[in-house]
């Protein structure tokens, strides 16, 4: 799904509900979370969403039942950067002052006492 395609889902959700606003920060925050599905099985899922409730959907009410997530595997340049993330080591005062916290938290004398 793509990101234009999240924005004409959202506002077709808008058009069967009066209180269902659009801003930017919701196009971004759902396609975050349908990026990985097919707009058509969604629109689909939406309809019959629609037809039985009267409140507009979240997410997962229109993702469906029927979508595994475990069946769903994310496109390369989806998985890309979540391989190249590193996580930062904290610096040694930070640890020193961290575990000294701990200590006097769980009344332990340290090297620091």
């Amino acid at each position: 799904m793509t990101k234009r395609e999240t924005f004409q889902l959202l506002k077709l959700i808008a058009e069967y509900y009066d209180s269902f606003e659009i801003s930017q920060e919701k196009v971004d925050s759902w396609y975050e979370i349908l990026i990985i599905f097919p707009f058509e099985e969604l629109k689909e899922n939406l309809i019959q969403y629609v037809k039985s409730s009267t409140y507009p959907p979240k997410t997962a009410d229109i993702i469906g039942k029927s979508a595994s997530m475990s069946r769903v595997v994310p496109s390369y340049e989806h998985t890309v950067p979540k391989l190249h993330f590193q996580n930062k080591r904290a610096s040694e005062d930070v640890i020193t002052d961290e575990l000294a916290k701990l200590r006097k938290v769980l009344g332990i004398q340290g090297r620091d006492s």
